[in-house]
């Protein structure tokens, strides 16, 4: 009598299974070896393998039990949605296929897909709608899920708000439109409890400006004036406070017609709790013509202002002292050509300062050495008593008050902290 040898293997189990990607299938593929007889045969070889889709099997090399069956360990599916295949060969015979449809997992993750940090004119849509982008835990795209756009801040309005994501994961607001106002505004998308997507908005003024500032220190304020064109010769102030800020962008209607000159400053946030303001930086735009219908932007960067000084460091009791300070600003802060007096100061005591400018103030004339340098000098008599005395100085480009504050355009040396002598001279 012939040998018993294997001559079919088939399916035990479904050929078509299903599970979500990344997961094990629960129903393990198994198969089915018989001899020339159709008997099952206990013993026989049987090796399990995927093919695609990107997953993992255990238990891999099995035999047939008693019954002529050989079933995997295990198999886990791919972690991208779609076709997953496995096979089950044994020598000499055809391989068996099981195919696993990987299904997407549930929402794990809402991003930013289009339409943030917009600018549009004030009171009007925004050029792109805004859209998010709905994944799995895999970076599968997750269909069906209801999103919900709704204004956050700036009183604007929204068409569409509740979407639904499509085969791509993608949901889009229908439209969003800027409140009348200009400043930002802000549209928020949520998701059931995946965490909370906002985007942003700027609306700028049908006419005006958009200006742009950039320091290259940390500032608490930003002080910016424009005159020219329809203002005349009389500078419009605004502001843009924030914490240790290196930059950031002020929307400002203007009247069409004329050209603008723009000035802005960085206030050193040691000024905080001064009368005046301590500027680190300044920078300008000339000629910015502004017209009707349109909103023109305009990039500033800020330069560091620095101060050298000329001083001895020591003096005969009694004798004639003379001090010069010059100011180099890049920017020339806030500078109204013919107004006001370009003017310095000096402050001076007999013991270590114990807050800004104080003592003895003596005043100086500047005189212009370029459009982006100033010089100062004083003279003035020294104490007939030996000792120390104890300098800062200040100066004034401009004679800008600046609206609801005590504030004039002064300046000192940005290296100062609060409470310390910039230079001293010995009084012998």
């Amino acid at each position: 009598m012939a040998p018993f040898v294997a001559t079919s293997i088939a399916p035990n189990s479904s050929t078509s299974l299903t599970a979500v990607v990344g997961a094990t299938v629960t129903e393990l593929p198994s198969v089915i070896v018989k001899d020339q007889l159709g008997a099952t045969m206990a013993g026989v070889p049987v090796t399990f393998a995927v093919t695609s889709g990107g997953g993992t099997i255990t238990g891999g090399s099995v035999t047939t039990n008693a019954s002529g069956v050989a079933t995997v360990g295990g198999w886990t599916l791919g972690t991208v949605a779609g076709s997953n295949s496995l096979t089950a060969s044994s020598s000499g015979l055809t391989p068996v296929a099981f195919i696993a449809t990987g299904t997407v997992g549930a929402p794990a993750s809402l991003a930013k897909l289009a339409g943030d940090a917009q600018t549009a004119t004030a009171g009007s849509a925004v050029s792109t709608a805004p859209a998010v982008t709905v994944k799995d835990a895999n970076g599968n795209p997750v269909s069906g899920v209801t999103v919900v756009f709704a204004v956050a801040s700036g009183h604007g309005s929204v068409t569409g708000g509740t979407q639904t994501t499509n085969t791509a994961g993608v949901a889009t607001v229908g439209g969003w439109t800027l409140e009348t106002t200009a400043g930002v505004n802000t549209l928020t998308a949520t998701a059931g409890s995946l965490p909370v997507i906002t985007f942003t908005a700027t609306g700028v003024p049908s006419t005006g400006l958009q200006i742009s500032l950039t320091s290259p220190t940390a500032t608490n304020e930003f002080i910016v004036a424009i005159d020219g064109g329809a203002f005349g010769s009389t500078p419009q102030v605004s502001h843009l406070t924030g914490l240790s800020m290196t930059s950031g962008t002020l929307i400002l209607g203007v009247p069409a017609g004329g050209s603008y000159r723009v000035r802005a400053i960085a206030v050193d946030p040691r000024s905080a709790n001064l009368t005046f303001p301590i500027m680190n930086a300044s920078g300008k735009a000339d000629n910015v013509t502004v017209t009707t219908g349109s909103s023109t932007n305009v990039a500033i960067t800020l330069a560091p202002i620095s101060v050298h000084i000329s001083a001895p460091s020591t003096v005969t009791a009694g004798s004639q002292v003379q001090i010069s300070w010059t100011y180099t600003d890049p920017g020339a802060a806030l500078d109204r050509s013919g107004s006001g007096a370009l003017a310095g100061d000096v402050f001076y005591c007999t013991t270590p300062m114990t807050q800004d400018l104080t003592g003895t103030q003596l005043y100086a004339t500047g005189t212009v050495l370029s459009p982006t340098s100033y010089q100062f000098t004083i003279t003035f008599t020294a104490p007939t008593t030996p000792g120390t005395l104890y300098f800062n100085v200040a100066a004034q480009t401009f004679d800008l008050a600046i609206p609801g504050t005590s504030r004039a355009g002064w300046y000192v040396d940005p290296s100062l902290t609060r409470g310390e002598s910039l230079w001293q001279i010995t009084v012998n």
